[in-house]
């Protein structure tokens, strides 16, 4: 999900009114909303990690849209150091045919 598509998606979630009820999930998305200029990858750990502390401590009681967003955005974080996973691995192996 790129950075454009996931802010359409909170714009979209703060405006439906499934939040309305819900402060503590408002202030997590308007924090996202309010630091978008910080780097991709940052923000979207940042807001990957306050929607699964929220989750985790409200037992996933939570609308449908949330749980969707925060398992689309749990994929990126993952992917990224799965990257860095890989190259360091394979670094280690080429080190020891030596």
């Amino acid at each position: 999900m790129t950075k454009e598509d996931l802010q359409k998606a909170i714009e979209q979630l703060l405006d439906s009114g499934e939040l309305a009820e819900n402060e503590e999930l408002q202030n997590i998305f308007l924090k996202a909303r309010e630091s978008t200029n910080m780097a991709e990858l940052t923000w979207k750990s940042q807001l990957s990690q306050n929607l699964s502390l929220y989750l985790l401590t409200h037992q996933f009681r939570t609308p449908r849209q949330v749980l969707e967003l925060a398992h689309s955005i749990a994929k990126s974080p993952h992917q990224q150091r799965g990257k860095g996973t890989f190259l360091q691995m394979l670094a280690q192996s080429l080190t020891h045919l030596k």
